[in-house]
Protein backbone atom coordinates (compact mmCIF):
# COMPACT_ATOMS: atom_id res chain seq x y z
CA UNK A 1 0.00 0.00 0.00
CA UNK A 2 1.11 3.53 -0.61
CA UNK A 3 1.79 6.09 2.11
CA UNK A 4 -1.24 8.18 1.05
CA UNK A 5 -4.74 6.80 1.30
CA UNK A 6 -7.28 7.02 -1.53
CA UNK A 7 -9.20 9.80 0.20
CA UNK A 8 -6.08 11.94 0.61
CA UNK A 9 -5.10 11.50 -3.05
CA UNK A 10 -8.58 12.52 -4.12
CA UNK A 11 -8.39 15.66 -1.93
CA UNK A 12 -4.99 16.59 -3.41
CA UNK A 13 -6.39 16.06 -6.91
CA UNK A 14 -9.43 18.29 -6.18
CA UNK A 15 -7.30 21.04 -4.65
CA UNK A 16 -4.91 20.93 -7.63
CA UNK A 17 -7.81 20.94 -10.09
CA UNK A 18 -9.52 23.97 -8.49
CA UNK A 19 -6.19 25.80 -8.22
CA UNK A 20 -5.64 25.21 -11.95
CA UNK A 21 -9.15 26.57 -12.73
CA UNK A 22 -8.48 29.64 -10.56
CA UNK A 23 -5.19 30.39 -12.36
CA UNK A 24 -6.88 29.88 -15.74
CA UNK A 25 -9.74 32.23 -14.78
CA UNK A 26 -7.38 34.97 -13.56
CA UNK A 27 -5.27 34.68 -16.72
CA UNK A 28 -8.27 34.89 -19.05
CA UNK A 29 -9.77 37.81 -17.08
CA UNK A 30 -6.53 39.78 -17.22
CA UNK A 31 -6.16 39.12 -20.94
CA UNK A 32 -9.75 40.25 -21.59
CA UNK A 33 -9.29 43.50 -19.68
CA UNK A 34 -6.19 44.33 -21.70
CA UNK A 35 -8.13 43.83 -24.92
CA UNK A 36 -10.98 46.07 -23.76
CA UNK A 37 -8.57 48.86 -22.90
CA UNK A 38 -7.01 48.75 -26.35
CA UNK A 39 -10.41 48.86 -28.08
CA UNK A 40 -11.50 51.83 -25.95
CA UNK A 41 -8.25 53.68 -26.66
CA UNK A 42 -8.75 53.18 -30.40
CA UNK A 43 -12.36 54.40 -30.16
CA UNK A 44 -11.35 57.52 -28.23
CA UNK A 45 -8.64 58.36 -30.76
CA UNK A 46 -11.09 58.01 -33.66
CA UNK A 47 -13.77 60.37 -32.27
CA UNK A 48 -13.54 64.05 -33.14
CA UNK A 49 -14.90 65.99 -30.16
CA UNK A 50 -16.84 69.16 -30.91
CA UNK A 51 -18.32 71.59 -28.38
CA UNK A 52 -20.18 74.91 -28.21
CA UNK A 53 -17.03 76.86 -29.13
CA UNK A 54 -17.01 75.12 -32.55
CA UNK A 55 -20.45 76.42 -33.55
CA UNK A 56 -20.33 78.17 -36.91
CA UNK A 57 -17.13 76.43 -37.97
CA UNK A 58 -16.48 74.06 -40.86
CA UNK A 59 -14.65 70.76 -40.42
CA UNK A 60 -13.46 68.09 -42.84
CA UNK A 61 -13.66 64.38 -42.01
CA UNK A 62 -13.60 61.04 -43.82
CA UNK A 63 -16.35 58.50 -44.38
CA UNK A 64 -16.45 56.26 -41.30
CA UNK A 65 -15.13 58.94 -38.95
CA UNK A 66 -17.13 59.65 -35.80
CA UNK A 67 -17.80 63.11 -34.44
CA UNK A 68 -18.92 63.58 -30.87
CA UNK A 69 -20.84 66.78 -30.15
CA UNK A 70 -20.98 67.88 -26.50
CA UNK A 71 -23.29 70.68 -25.34
CA UNK A 72 -24.12 71.76 -21.80
CA UNK A 73 -27.35 72.96 -20.25
CA UNK A 74 -28.66 73.59 -16.75
CA UNK A 75 -31.19 71.19 -15.29
CA UNK A 76 -34.73 72.20 -14.27
CA UNK A 77 -34.91 75.19 -16.64
CA UNK A 78 -37.09 73.36 -19.15
CA UNK A 79 -34.62 74.01 -21.95
CA UNK A 80 -33.11 71.08 -23.84
CA UNK A 81 -30.86 70.60 -26.87
CA UNK A 82 -32.66 68.92 -29.81
CA UNK A 83 -30.73 67.46 -32.74
CA UNK A 84 -32.31 68.48 -36.05
CA UNK A 85 -32.73 65.64 -38.53
CA UNK A 86 -30.88 67.49 -41.30
CA UNK A 87 -27.84 65.25 -40.64
CA UNK A 88 -29.63 62.16 -42.01
CA UNK A 89 -28.26 60.85 -45.27
CA UNK A 90 -24.71 61.87 -44.40
CA UNK A 91 -24.47 60.61 -40.81
CA UNK A 92 -25.76 57.76 -38.71
CA UNK A 93 -26.57 58.51 -35.07
CA UNK A 94 -24.57 55.87 -33.15
CA UNK A 95 -24.96 57.26 -29.62
CA UNK A 96 -26.89 59.81 -27.62
CA UNK A 97 -26.13 60.42 -23.96
CA UNK A 98 -27.00 62.68 -21.05
CA UNK A 99 -24.44 63.08 -18.27
CA UNK A 100 -24.88 65.04 -15.04
CA UNK A 101 -21.76 67.08 -14.34
CA UNK A 102 -22.22 67.29 -10.57
CA UNK A 103 -24.04 65.55 -7.75
CA UNK A 104 -27.55 64.40 -8.70
CA UNK A 105 -29.16 65.88 -5.59
CA UNK A 106 -28.35 69.45 -6.69
CA UNK A 107 -31.37 71.01 -8.38
CA UNK A 108 -30.44 72.88 -11.56
CA UNK A 109 -26.99 71.28 -11.78
CA UNK A 110 -25.25 71.36 -15.18
CA UNK A 111 -25.95 68.53 -17.61
CA UNK A 112 -23.91 67.54 -20.67
CA UNK A 113 -25.69 66.22 -23.77
CA UNK A 114 -23.63 64.14 -26.21
CA UNK A 115 -24.33 62.86 -29.69
CA UNK A 116 -22.06 60.52 -31.64
CA UNK A 117 -22.50 60.65 -35.41
CA UNK A 118 -20.69 58.42 -37.92
CA UNK A 119 -20.14 59.79 -41.45
CA UNK A 120 -21.68 57.35 -43.95
CA UNK A 121 -21.25 59.09 -47.32
CA UNK A 122 -19.26 61.79 -49.06
CA UNK A 123 -20.61 65.28 -49.44
CA UNK A 124 -21.34 68.44 -47.47
CA UNK A 125 -23.73 68.48 -44.55
CA UNK A 126 -24.82 70.86 -41.84
CA UNK A 127 -25.57 69.64 -38.35
CA UNK A 128 -27.98 71.80 -36.38
CA UNK A 129 -28.94 71.45 -32.73
CA UNK A 130 -31.62 73.74 -31.28
CA UNK A 131 -31.98 74.82 -27.64
CA UNK A 132 -35.61 75.30 -26.66
CA UNK A 133 -38.42 74.28 -24.34
CA UNK A 134 -40.33 71.32 -25.73
CA UNK A 135 -43.72 72.95 -25.21
CA UNK A 136 -42.62 76.15 -27.01
CA UNK A 137 -41.15 74.43 -30.06
CA UNK A 138 -38.17 74.88 -32.35
CA UNK A 139 -39.35 78.30 -33.60
CA UNK A 140 -38.77 79.69 -30.09
CA UNK A 141 -35.20 78.36 -29.79
CA UNK A 142 -33.00 80.62 -27.66
CA UNK A 143 -29.77 79.17 -29.06
CA UNK A 144 -28.69 77.21 -32.13
CA UNK A 145 -25.53 75.16 -32.56
CA UNK A 146 -24.52 74.68 -36.22
CA UNK A 147 -21.51 73.16 -37.85
CA UNK A 148 -20.72 72.50 -41.51
CA UNK A 149 -19.04 69.21 -42.31
CA UNK A 150 -17.22 68.19 -45.48
CA UNK A 151 -17.02 64.42 -45.81
CA UNK A 152 -14.48 62.90 -48.21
Amino acid sequence: MSALGGSTRRNIFLISFFFFLFVLFVTISAWGEGTKTKVNEIKEKAAIIINKNDSGKEITIGVGDVIQIELERYGSTGYEWYLDESYRGYFKLVGEYTKELSRKELVGAPVKRQWELRAVREGEAEISIYFYRDWEGKDKAVDIFKIKVRIF
